[in-house]
């Protein structure tokens, strides 16, 4: 927009994807920084962030930005699928199937 800028939503979101490419280059030479990959993982969701609000306030600029530095879009993810829970709760229903069929077979033998 102007010379100086660094508050407009396209600057900053320059700036992250800076950012982010200057971790990934870290995090592939230091593969055990995981304080470093929660950092990244911030900074894409930020990044996320701004590009949606920029999606909805400025779609021109959006798309030239999004052009420019050659990102994609990815849905977001729904839910994370939790088999822990889903694991106890089928493990619940096989428990609770057993305790049927050994009521109805007392109840038969009487």
């Amino acid at each position: 927009k102007r010379e100086g800028d660094t508050g407009s939503s396209a600057v900053q979101v320059i700036a992250l994807t800076t950012r982010i490419q200057q971790m990934q280059k870290h995090l592939s030479i230091h593969r055990k920084d995981h304080s470093g990959r929660r950092g990244l993982e911030a900074m894409y969701v930020t990044r996320r962030k701004m590009l949606d609000y920029m999606e909805r306030k400025d779609f021109e600029m959006y798309r030239r930005v999004v052009q420019t530095l050659g990102l994609t879009r990815t849905p977001p993810v729904k839910y994370i699928h939790n088999k822990r829970k889903d694991q106890k709760k089928i493990l619940e229903k096989r428990k609770n199937k057993k305790l049927m069929l050994k009521r109805k077979k007392k109840k038969a033998m009487r």
